[in-house]
């Protein structure tokens, strides 16, 4: 009973997964920067947690150590990040998001934030407040996971 319980909720979630995905990535923000999905994900993961390593990026976007170099490459000349060698460990490359990183990140936020206010607009109070539950919801079941998340 409780498996299938848990096979359904998979179901939902991978239900989910692909018209959530979309949102994020249909955002048009006025940004010079043209960056791709990847590259905005890595730039919220940077921000959120100050310096990454190339390999918790990549751990944390499930992509291999090749694509987050290619990733971060494109960061770096589009001057949104900066990578330095950690002075406590210098076979380790860190990647930290500077002021015009943090202005895309701005920006999107925004972008999304507008689209987003659109989209949910057709819910009823209720359902907002129900969806805020849900989400907090599954917060925490995740954090009681293995599953790698974003804090």
């Amino acid at each position: 009973m409780k498996e299938d319980k848990i096979h359904l909720l998979i179901k939902e979630a991978i239900g989910l997964a692909p018209d959530f995905r979309k949102q994020f990535s249909r955002i048009k923000i006025n940004s010079e920067s043209k960056l791709t999905p990847h590259q905005y994900y890595s730039l919220i993961l940077i921000n959120k947690h100050e310096k990454l390593s190339m390999g918790e990026i990549a751990d944390k976007l499930g992509v291999s150590n090749q694509q987050i170099t290619r990733i971060m490459d494109g960061l770096v000349d589009l001057r949104l990040v900066e990578r330095f060698v950690d002075p406590t460990n210098r076979r380790l490359v860190q990647s930290k998001i500077n002021d015009n990183g943090k202005k895309v990140i701005r920006e999107y936020e925004k972008a999304l934030s507008q689209n987003w206010v659109t989209e949910l607009s057709v819910l009823t109070i209720e359902e907002i407040e129900a969806s805020i539950e849900h989400l907090k919801a599954l917060n925490k079941i995740l954090e009681k996971t293995a599953f790698p998340r974003v804090h």
